[in-house]
């Protein structure tokens, strides 16, 4: 119980920084969470990779989940098959994590189920068995359903044709939101208005429990007809007056919310909201595309996700700072909205707040507010400057995406982390300000893009190419603050020599047709579409994982002033064929090219000094080596399950083969020790199988356990002053 309990806590405390948007700490309590058996916790990693694009995780963990029969994972699970996300894309395994969600009654599988039977995909053709699914979904709620379900009786498709359940079915659905029943609805407005429909598509609304406004139903009235009736616990409001003035109280008592849904889709251009509301409810006024004019009384503290979305015709709403609360696309897609001050007591802007908010011109944040979640700006047109207090930390991904008139913006010392893609597609930025250094980008008419993460870093790609320009950017990494540097651009692939001015640590980027080649501290990251890369002399270190499961690259040419590789630096390049080591400079190669598929060959250069471990483990393609007798030391594991490999040069100056250096090797056939080795480590060479020949100069004095185990084809003389022999080395 105590486990459990402990898992259920460290589950909550993930969900918390799930809301706030700190994914990297909700990752972690979801982790331990899950470690401790909450199925809960696993789910929601896979909600949380689904949504930062990293889809190969998101899909390992619904399908862990799915297959212990939680629905909603089985869900998510059939729609990454379906439409190949994180996995080759297999409708019949789509098909079959629907239905045993559907069959659970999930209403979102069972719409889908019904689109696959529908479109014949993963399974047979069938109308009638797409309807049956669809009507499953529909009467639990799902909006998709319900308009599927409704066209298919307005076409006939499967079923009898029945305006009436169509027409039904269609308007439940735009009520619940789905815009493309909005859009059938008017187009079939004119067979509407010749049926009669039962009293029970009605809604009713404003319930009496401190009094609350429920919902309304907007008839075809005359604009002054407007009435309140009761009905049993509930009160129904019907008309379409132009000027609503919601009542303080009904039946004496106060109204003091108005939830979820109550006005969505009506007509009227003025709203008067009483002083004793204290909360607007999620989608409240949702597509009130008429309406102009709504006051906003200081009682309200909350006003929730959703509330004024599509509100089109908005023009001015001041909020003020009794607000504690602005929920997610709350004023997403207010075309007409031109300003807003955001309330002081405001600490997290949600996300896609002011998306598509078009004519917004001017916006004012509040000091105290430290984070801009995502797209809460996207697509605001006309947005031309931001000024960011002193307080803000976090600048969530695509948070200003395509503010196309966006000038001019600062960069507080408080800022420690820009999400990627925050700035897409804002060509106009002429002017960044920051306190660090007296710099300013002087020249940036181009499209910005926060690019994806590269290991631990952040780059940014998509500037419009204009060879030998210069740019100055800032910083690329987690601190934004620190400097500005400079952005040089090529139309070639390998950094040309006129680019001389790169200095300690600046950012350098190389841009042709296809990849990007940036180094951000003379550290180096490439477009992972870069099918062949040759570095030159200004870039001198590839940071650790740098090309790690970079799918198509064949061919790498290291030279120059390349000093370093980093760990795992081309691990997992399935393509990889080629390696060329020519540098000038000494060079450590270190854990680079495992579990490449490809990589057939690799000439390196007399001036590497050593190969260090697993360098090239399990690279099955990897036939031939010559090593130089600049190398010194081969470390452990080194060529470790090259199964293809038959030749190898050793150099002759090293004195030990380590540990697992050529285990399982299976095709190599015949190896020479060099004069100069002393030792040879524990299953250095286990496993070759066709090792037959293997001659053993007179340096040698150890060989360790398990050196030849499963060599059962060698032959060779044992040297006469060996002292050591390990078990099992033959």
């Amino acid at each position: 119980m105590e486990k459990q309990k402990n898992a259920s806590e460290l589950f909550d405390i993930g969900i918390i920084y799930y809301n706030s948007g700190n994914y990297k700490d909700a990752i972690k309590y979801m982790m331990e969470s899950s470690r401790d058996g909450n199925i809960d916790a696993e789910y929601a990693l896979g909600v949380i990779y689904d949504e930062l694009k990293d889809y190969q995780k998101a899909f390992e963990w619904y399908k862990r989940t799915a297959e212990k029969g939680y629905i909603e994972s089985q869900h998510n699970l059939a729609q990454m098959y379906h439409i190949g996300q994180g996995v080759e894309q297999d409708y019949e395994k789509a098909v079959k994590w629907y239905r045993n969600s559907a069959e659970q009654g999930f209403a979102p599988s069972q719409c889908n189920l019904g689109v696959m039977y529908y479109d014949g995909n993963g399974v047979k053709q069938d109308y009638k068995e797409a309807a049956k699914w669809y009507e499953k979904s529909a009467k639990n709620g799902d909006m998709n359903a319900q308009y599927n379900l409704g066209m298919m009786y307005y076409d006939g498709e499967g079923i009898e044709v029945n305006y009436k359940k169509a027409i039904k079915l269609i308007r439940k659905s735009a009520e619940n939101g789905y815009y493309k029943a909005k859009e059938a609805l008017n187009s079939l407005s004119g067979i509407a208005r010749n049926l009669k429909f039962d009293n029970d598509i009605n809604l009713e609304g404003i319930k009496q429990c401190e009094s609350t406004i429920e919902s309304v139903s907007n008839v075809e009235e005359k604009a002054s007809d407007f009435k309140i009736e009761r009905s049993g616990n509930s009160w129904r409001y019907i008309g379409n007056e132009e000027v609503l003035i919601i009542p303080s109280e009904i039946g004496g008592m106060p109204v003091t919310e108005i939830p979820e849904r109550a006005f969505s889709n009506c007509k009227m251009k003025k709203v008067i909201i009483p002083d004793t509301v204290k909360v607007l409810r999620k989608s409240s006024f949702s597509n009130c595309t008429n309406l102009t004019d709504i006051n906003i009384p200081k009682s309200i503290t909350n006003i929730e996700g959703f509330t004024f979305i599509d509100c089109k015709s908005i023009k001015k709403i001041e909020l003020h700072d009794n607000i504690v609360e602005l929920g997610s696309h709350a004023f997403e897609g207010c075309k007409e909205l031109e300003k807003i001050i955001v309330p002081k007591g405001i600490k997290h802007l949600e996300n896609s707040l002011f998306h598509s908010c078009l004519k917004l011109e001017e916006v004012i944040l509040p000091e105290g507010l430290e984070e801009i979640g995502l797209f809460v700006f996207e697509m605001c047109l006309n947005l031309r400057k931001i000024h960011l207090p002193n307080s803000i930390r976090v600048i969530r991904e695509k948070a200003f995406s395509y503010c196309t008139e966006l000038e001019s913006i600062n960069i507080p010392e408080s800022l420690e982390d820009i999400g990627d893609t925050a700035f897409i597609g804002c060509t106009n930025i002429n002017d960044i300000k920051t306190k660090d250094v007296n710099k300013k980008i002087t020249k940036l008419n181009t499209e910005v893009e926060i690019l994806k993460r590269q290991g631990h870093e952040s780059v940014i790609e998509n500037y419009k190419e204009e060879k030998d320009s210069v740019y100055n950017i800032i910083k690329e990494n987690k601190k934004y603050t620190e400097n500005l540097h400079t952005e040089i651009f090529s139309s070639g692939k390998v950094v040309p020599h006129y680019t001389k001015q790169i200095e300690e640590n600046e950012i350098l980027k190389i841009h042709s047709q296809n990849d990007i080649l940036s180094s951000n501290d003379k550290r180096l990251y490439l477009d992972d579409k870069t099918r062949e890369i040759e570095f030159c002399k200004e870039i001198s270190t590839i940071p650790d994982k740098c090309f790690n499961n970079w799918r198509k690259l064949k061919k790498v040419t290291i030279n120059n002033s390349v000093n370093e590789i980093g760990k795992k630096a081309f691990s997992k390049c399935r393509l990889l064929k080629e390696v060329i080591v020519c540098n000038e400079a000494e060079l450590v190669v270190d854990y680079k090219f495992k579990n490449n598929r490809s990589l057939n060959s690799i000439i390196i250069s007399d001036t590497v000094k050593l190969i260090g471990k697993t360098s090239f483990y399990n690279s099955i393609a990897l036939v031939k080596v010559f090593l130089p007798n600049s190398i010194d030391k081969i470390e452990k594991g080194a060529f470790m399950e090259c199964i293809n490999l038959k030749e190898i040069r050793l150099p002759d100056g090293i004195t030990e083969i380590e540990d697992y250096t050529f285990a399982k090797c299976e095709s190599l056939e015949e190896i020479i020790i060099p004069k100069s080795v002393k030792r040879i480590g524990n299953f250095a060479f286990d496993g070759c199988k066709k090792l037959r020949k293997i001659s053993f100069p007179d340096s040698i004095e150890y060989i360790g356990d398990s050196c030849f185990k499963g060599c059962s084809e060698l032959k060779c003389d044992i040297p006469p002053n060996i002292d050591y022999i390990g078990e099992w080395a033959f």
